[in-house]
């Protein structure tokens, strides 16, 4: 829990510090156009957010203060809009990939463009310094400062929010049936109002080994890092449908009913595989030769933001939201494929730092 109030933390700062920088800039694009003045504590805040070296930025609120910082912010425009088409573009990456990346890169996109901008000013002083109108210098606004901190400091806790939690993904989705189970979302009441029923994983008299809404499902002492939970067999109409995790959302036990599905497993050896459907793709329909040629997000529909892409022999991987799960899940989907190249076993897990 303290993990996940923690990353919620760095999020809201981000929040609260992005809301802040718009307040700023309201306030100094309405003292422009009513010709005041900032209020003093605004001005105190750009003296405050300052490099190296002396200050010499000046109290002052008028129409080159904020044209100086609009077109600072259009500069920051063409920048994230330049770095999302050489991701999307260049690089290949789909749209909310490409826009990760420029969230990510946020900050050093504030720092490059402030740097090139302040190498323009300089550039425009060495000219009026030698030119007719020489004397004359350009100012720096303590008012437009404080927006530009403000935002400065919006793209280094960005940075940090998403070094530590990431962005949320869009969740595996299993069909089994006419059900639609949504891995680490689906709770075991709307399986069991489905007709499906939980059992004991047990080689005797499976029969006898079924799980009732009411039982306690408990975490175990010695938790495993993929399984917080109960592993029980999944079953409708006495049909075997695979192996899932019933795993409690708050505390270390729950009833069986309020119990998440945060694990599925099933194998080409369960007479109803070929039933079994992830993200829209038949189970029974995918081959290694497919696997092998095409990236995993395209075969199953995706369009992931954070991501991860494993093959080897026989094998692969797509993790979705690679960033550590303290606020969002994490998916993952695991194929295996027989020597003949048809599908051998299939599974997908959901993670959160709540569960563990």
């Amino acid at each position: 829990m303290i993990y996940f109030i923690g990353a919620a933390g760095f999020c809201l700062i981000t929040v609260c510090s992005l809301c802040f920088s718009i307040y700023l800039y309201w306030i100094l694009q309405n003292a422009v156009r009513k010709g005041r003045e900032v209020p003093g504590w605004m001005y105190r805040i750009g003296h405050a957010i300052i490099g190296r070296g002396r200050d010499s930025y000046e109290d002052i609120t008028d129409h080159s203060a904020l044209r100086e910082l609009n077109l600072f912010l259009l500069g920051l425009a063409a920048a994230n809009l330049l770095f999302f088409l050489y991701m999307r573009l260049y690089k290949g990456l789909n749209a909310n990939a490409a826009l990760y990346s420029c969230l990510k890169a946020e900050f050093f996109l504030i720092l490059s463009v402030r740097m090139l901008w302040t190498a323009v000013k300089i550039g425009i002083e060495i000219v009026l310094c030698f030119g007719k109108k020489a004397g004359r210098t350009l100012r720096n606004y303590a008012s437009g400062n404080a927006v530009f901190g403000m935002i400065f400091m919006s793209g280094f806790f960005l940075l940090l929010s998403l070094m530590l939690s990431g962005v949320p993904e869009r969740a595996p989705e299993l069909r089994i049936e006419k059900s639609r189970i949504v891995i680490g979302s689906t709770r075991a009441s709307e399986l069991l109002r489905a007709g499906f029923r939980f059992y004991e994983e047990s080689e005797e008299n499976e029969e006898s080994g079924e799980r009732g809404a009411e039982d306690e499902i408990r975490k175990p002492e010695d938790r495993h890092f993929y399984y917080d939970g109960e592993l029980a067999e999944l079953r409708c109409g006495g049909n075997p449908y695979g192996t899932v995790c019933l795993t409690p959302p708050w505390g270390k036990s729950a009833k069986l009913k309020d119990c998440i599905i945060s694990f599925y497993r099933i194998s080409s050896e369960n007479p109803r595989f070929s039933e079994i459907a992830v993200c829209g793709r038949e189970l029974s329909d995918l081959r290694w030769e497919e696997i092998r040629e095409r990236p995993l997000s395209d075969i199953f529909s995706l369009s992931p933001a954070n991501y991860r892409e494993d093959k080897w022999e026989g094998n692969c991987k797509l993790q979705l939201q690679m960033q550590p799960y303290m606020l969002w899940k994490r998916y993952t989907i695991e194929l295996r494929f027989h020597e003949d190249g048809t599908a051998a076993e299939c599974i997908l897990r959901a993670q959160h730092t709540l569960w563990e």
